[in-house]
């Protein structure tokens, strides 16, 4: 079997490299533009471009796929599907249709549940105790498309988006090869329970504030589902302070949410509108990422300060 294949960020690797291993013929990668990335602004290549060039894929980066150019380039490219695993722009109903089988998108959640752009730090976030791949006909509506196969996968308690994103990237590598291999007519699939469904939007940078107001069990959540991006970020003293890990520690004290209860070896102890999260690795500004324990060998966390002030 001849496919197109979409996708942009390290999600969608897993599932390329094993559609390859397992003998389907990749006719054509399409993947977002070259970005200039890092303090220098050089234009990197992503996992993926580098991978298929690589293998000799060939590679096309269009800066709206919707365009004439770009619709005219799938029409003229020789495949029986297209897959596209989370490619980063709307793709128009011409294109989903183009080819002898639907347009199959692979989905980081159990569908209805949390369409939209960050379904994995959505499932962290809300506390999930699973999540799941959805394999979906595509249609018109943002993941609105008739279900062909869903899995599901427990979140660890230690999960972080990262972690929990390449465990479903492997998941959904299993399942489209899976799916793909027994593909011999077209499968209408399960529509979805509209009157269940939920959207979550793109992340944004304001999102990973914490100012502690939440329980410690959300607060620590939050921290998880912000890695590896943006990272979950606090104020100390006016300066912003980057959280990269934290437990739930037990607490009934009456402090103000963000009061620093202790400062030792193990962390910094921060109230939470219940009980507490002890923070024990954290990168100050022009400082580099450490342990709670290295930082404070050579600089002071006063206790009784209040974090999360603007």
């Amino acid at each position: 079997m001849k496919l197109i294949y979409m996708g942009t960020p390290l999600f969608s690797l897993a599932p390329l490299k094993a559609l390859k291993d397992h003998g389907f013929e990749i006719t054509l990668l399409i993947t977002q533009p070259d970005r200039r990335r890092g303090r220098k602004m050089q234009i990197t290549y992503s996992e993926l471009k580098t991978y298929a060039l690589e293998n000799d894929i060939e590679v096309f980066q269009p800066e709206d796929v919707n365009s004439h150019e770009s619709v005219e380039k799938i029409k003229n490219t020789d495949a029986d599907v297209i897959v596209v695993a989370s490619y980063g722009q709307i793709i128009k109903e011409e294109i989903l249709y183009m080819k002898k089988y639907h347009a199959i998108n692979i989905h980081a959640s159990l569908l209805p549940k949390y369409r939209g752009a960050a379904p994995v730090q959505a499932a962290i976030i809300n506390e999930d105790k699973v999540t799941g791949i959805t394999l979906m006909k595509m249609s018109k509506g943002l993941d609105t498309g008739n279900m062909l196969m869903t899995r599901e996968i427990a979140i660890a308690d230690d999960d972080t988006a990262d972690t929990l994103t390449m465990k479903l990237s492997n998941l959904g590598a299993e399942m489209i090869v899976e799916y793909l291999a027994g593909l011999d007519t077209l499968d209408e699939g399960t529509p979805q329970d509209d009157s269940k469904s939920s959207y979550v939007r793109m992340i944004k940078k304001e999102d990973a504030f914490i100012d502690f107001s939440e329980s410690a069990s959300k607060t620590e959540h939050i921290i998880r589902a912000m890695q590896p991006w943006p990272v979950a970020f606090t104020t100390y003293k006016g300066e912003n302070m980057k959280i990269f890990t934290a437990a739930i520690v037990k607490d009934t004290s009456d402090k103000k949410v963000g009061t620093i209860l202790n400062v030792n070896e193990d962390g910094i102890l921060i109230k939470c509108k219940d009980d507490a999260i002890i923070i024990s690795e954290v990168q100050m500004p022009n400082k580099k990422r450490m342990k709670v324990s290295d930082y404070i060998r050579g600089n002071k966390i006063e206790i009784g300060e209040r974090l999360g002030d603007r």
